[in-house]
């Protein structure tokens, strides 16, 4: 019965600890957006002909470069959303899973608990990998 208490406080500190990850990216993330370097120019190359050209293929068509901003734009939004749902839905989980340890007795572990704990670790683990990336 020990080995369960211990288990379940492991599991509630693992999710106050991937909640408290979760709120220092985003705080991470505000302030590197505030703090935004510009980018540097790519030098630019004299043709044979005397004209100057840029070495970025996509500064030479704008159209090229603004579905690539586009694009860049669509996936951290998206990121941005999957990392908000599953903050919502780790939070959620581990608070079902206090509510069930509380409701329990000392002698018995809920099964929904166990499997709650075994989702929160798989969604942290999951959360995890992509903040390192």
């Amino acid at each position: 019965m020990q080995r369960l208490e211990g288990k379940r406080v492991r599991l509630l500190c693992a999710a106050a600890l991937v909640m408290g990850m979760l709120l220092g990216a985003s705080r991470l993330q505000a302030y590197r957006a505030q703090q935004a370097t510009p980018v540097p120019t790519p030098p630019q190359i004299t043709i044979p002909n005397g004209t100057a050209t840029s070495s970025n293929a996509s500064e030479m068509d704008p159209l090229l470069a603004r579905q690539q901003e586009l694009r860049l734009r669509m996936a951290e939004e998206d990121r941005h959303k999957r990392m908000v749902n599953d903050a919502d839905k780790l939070l959620e989980l581990a608070t079902e899973l206090k509510t069930d340890v509380d409701k329990s007795t000392k002698n018995e572990t809920p099964v929904a608990a166990l499997r709650k704990a075994e989702e929160i670790e798989r969604l942290a683990h999951d959360v995890k990998e992509r903040l390192k990336n």
